[in-house]
């Protein structure tokens, strides 16, 4: 949006896909259409209160076209959105809003806000809820609350304080995982290392496992959902050109497209020598060989991806 639509006042409530690159242009960032340019462009949340908290009413009191509520400690700031129900008053006017949004006029302390009212509403007598709104919450919200950024997840607004740290290029979102996987502020991220879990695969046309004390076949998943084999194997029946070693993989092992990867045959017991295999679309894996010469061991270590 052009800079001339931002409103200057009170929090600006929108989608981030749509502001993308258009948001306020700050002195030199302005192009010439009046518009921020991309890797200079920023947002800055308003402070305030979490859209829908709620606050009871335990005092009210009216003066000069303004009204006066007593609601407890609170974080709204002025020119917040609030809606203002079930307050009984000895009128003729009424401190309610009647479901008419009204914004804060002004917060005289951190348990008092006010806001206009035109008719005197007379002498409090009971009850009263104010709620914060000016916009449904939902997850995925990000807000900002006595300087401090919060995001909603899970129905909850959640803190980054500290998870939040200026990097050269933006903002870097700094938090890692301790040995149980629970998020630790000021670390960078790092995935835990787990080691995947191997199934060992049904050989085809009679090969098998190298066996003398080296690694067995196997088959699994990385952290990142690729295809990973492993394995030292004896070959059993070979042709010219590929041909099967490994039985079809089950579901969820199998690529959406055929892929091929690099081998370490050993020719003659000492010679190694780059083979191709591939894992097709059924889940069989094969290996790929001239009628030159037979190897006598195959170091199987390599990754395909399943997307």
């Amino acid at each position: 949006m052009p800079r001339s639509a931002i409103p200057t006042t009170g929090p600006v409530v929108t989608a981030l896909t749509v502001v993308q690159s258009e948001i306020y242009a700050h002195g030199d960032n302005e192009d010439a259409g009046r518009y921020a340019h991309v890797n200079l462009g920023f947002v800055t949340l308003a402070n305030g209160e979490f859209p829908g908290a709620t606050f009871t009413v335990s005092a009210a009191s009216w003066s000069g076209g303004f009204a006066t509520l007593t609601i407890g400690a609170h974080g709204i700031t002025q020119f917040q959105i609030i809606g203002i129900s079930g307050i009984v008053s000895t009128g003729p006017g009424s401190y309610n809003n009647g479901g008419v949004p009204i914004a804060v006029s002004s917060v005289p302390s951190g348990t008092q806000i006010t806001y206009p009212v035109t008719t005197n509403p007379g002498t409090y007598t009971s009850g009263g809820t104010v709620t914060v709104g000016g916009v449904t919450p939902v997850d995925g919200m990000v807000c900002r609350k006595g300087g401090v950024v919060f995001v909603r997840q899970g129905g909850v607004f959640v803190s980054l304080a500290g998870l939040l740290d200026p990097g050269s290029n933006g903002i870097l979102l700094r938090t890692g995982l301790n040995t149980t996987g629970v998020a630790v502020a000021g670390t960078d991220y790092q995935a835990p290392i787990t080691n995947p879990t191997w199934t060992a695969p049904t050989f085809a046309n009679s090969w098998a496992n190298f066996g003398g004390g080296l690694t067995a076949a196997g088959y699994a998943k990385n952290a990142v959902n690729d295809l990973v084999l492993r394995g030292a194997i004896a070959p059993g029946t070979l042709s010219s050109g590929y041909v099967a070693i490994f039985a079809a993989l089950p579901a969820g092992f199998r690529p959406a497209s055929d892929r091929y990867g690099t081998v370490i045959g050993f020719i003659g017991g000492s010679n190694p020598t780059p083979l191709p295999i591939k894992l097709d679309t059924t889940g069989v894996v094969s290996l790929f060989n001239t009628s030159f010469a037979s190897p006598s061991l195959i170091d199987i270590d390599c990754r395909f991806p399943l997307y």
